[in-house]
Order: structure tokens, then sequence, then C-alpha cells
């Protein structure tokens, strides 16, 4: 900056907002009044902070400072020791009670159910045991191939046989080493005994509740008769006439009476 001497010893400093200089003798002008007093402001280095003003001088000024709404430290602390498992006292008090009075509920239906059926089983009439029968049928054995025991002479030396099913009975006549010509077949089975196409004739005249069976045919030579007619006993319902048969262990047998 340039400087400017006076003989008086003054310096006046040339720069930009510095006050005007005065001369020696010269009046210092008076500034106008409408400007007022340049308020002052108190001045602070940038690495100190000025004390907050107490208290009571903000009462006395009319002026408070806003209250922190942040909660102290002591405080959290107090509170978190009022609660029980991150519940309030009381709301952790009244599930404890709610969940004791439903335990209690249903353990007491549980029982009450379990006494009601106890004694409505006890009310109920006993069913009586049923003994299993100890008695024992004879087991058979039934042949599936081969010739069956026939004696055509000892069963016709006997006289007629009888086979008689509930009130009703029918009487066969019997011929052994014959057979109907020109009879008509009712029906064909296998039959393991002499006696057993008897019962077969018998039992389809008590089904139909007429001699609709009339004779039968019978041969002891299974695997013969299996082999050309897929069975050795037939049941007639018409006769024929009578003719001789020379194959072995062949008979027949006529209803001749039925009574019942």
């Amino acid at each position: 900056m340039s400087r400017t001497q006076w003989d008086d010893g003054l310096q006046v400093v040339n720069g930009r907002g510095a006050p005007e200089a005065i001369r020696p003798g010269q009046q210092v002008p008076k500034k106008p009044e409408s400007m007022g007093a340049t308020p002052t402001y108190p001045q602070y280095s940038p690495l100190e902070r000025p004390n907050p003003p107490g208290k009571q001088d903000q009462e006395q000024r009319g002026h408070f400072l806003p209250q922190s709404s942040a909660s102290s430290p002591d405080l959290d602390t107090a509170t978190s020791k009022r609660r029980i498992c991150g519940l309030r006292r009381t709301t952790f008090f009244l599930t404890v009670a709610l969940l004791a009075v439903i335990v209690v509920a249903a353990v007491g239906g549980g029982v009450g159910g379990s006494i009601a059926v106890k004694n409505a089983k006890s009310a109920a009439p006993s069913s009586a045991t049923i003994a299993p029968s100890t008695t024992t049928a004879s087991i058979i054995t039934v042949p599936t191939e081969g010739v069956l025991a026939f004696d055509c002479a000892a069963v016709a030396s006997s006289g007629s046989q009888i086979i008689t099913m509930g009130s009703k009975s029918w009487r066969f006549g019997v011929g052994c080493q014959q057979n109907f010509e020109g009879s008509l077949n009712l029906a064909g089975s296998i039959a393991y005994s002499f006696e057993e196409c008897l019962q077969s004739c018998a039992q389809t005249n008590w089904l139909t509740r007429n001699n609709t069976c009339v004779a039968i045919s019978f041969s002891g030579d299974l695997p013969w008769a299996m082999e050309n007619y897929f069975g050795n006993c037939f049941l007639k319902k018409t006769l024929g006439s009578l003719k001789t048969d020379t194959r072995p262990l062949f008979a027949i047998a006529s209803v001749q009476s039925s009574a019942g």
C-alpha cells in the first residue's frame, strides 16, 4: 500500500473502506442521526466457542432453550429393567395368565372326554365270547388222476342205491358194463366215486323240484374219461335203449322211484 506522510507526523492509509483523513484544524463531520448507532458484535477466535448464556439470563430475556427429545441413558436402563422378555411387566403377566387358563381348559377337556368314554364303555352290554369249536373234521385226499377204486359187481349185488336229501329220497337201480344208447345228457361233471355221481343226480332233482335227472352213466377210468369226454359223470334227461359196454369200470344207474 502507498502511504502519504504529513509534516505533523500523521499517516493516512489509502485503502478501500478506510475512514477519510482529517487535516489539522478541520472539523470532523457528524454522522446523520438517521443512520443510528452501528451495532457491535463480540469477536471470537475460530478456535474458541463462546459460553452459552445461562438459564437465568435466558429467563430474563424471555428466551428458553428447547429440551432434547433423546432419553437419558439412566432412564433407558431403568425402563429396560422393568421389562420381561422385551414386554412390559403388565403385558407379560397378562399373557402368562391367559396361557395358564388355556392349558387348564385343555387338560380339563381331555380328562372329561376320557372319563365320558370310559363310562360309555362300562355302560355298554358286554358281548358274548364265542369259543372256537374244538371238533376237527377228518381230512380227505381227493385223487387228481389215475383209476378210481370202484367195484361195480359189489355195488350191483347190494341192490338198489338210495340217496336222501332232507325229507326227499331217490332209489336208483344199478347196471354194470352197460350204457344208454340214444340218451340225452343233462350235464357232465367229475365225480371221484359212484355214489358222488348219484348224489349229483338227486341234487338236481331236489333243486328243480321234479325228476329232471332220470339216470346217470359213470366211469371209474378217470384218465380215459377226461381225455375223451372231459368228465366221468354224466346226468341223463332221457334214457334211450340199453346196450352192453365192455369197457371196464363202467356202470349206469336209473331212478326207479322217489319219495317225499
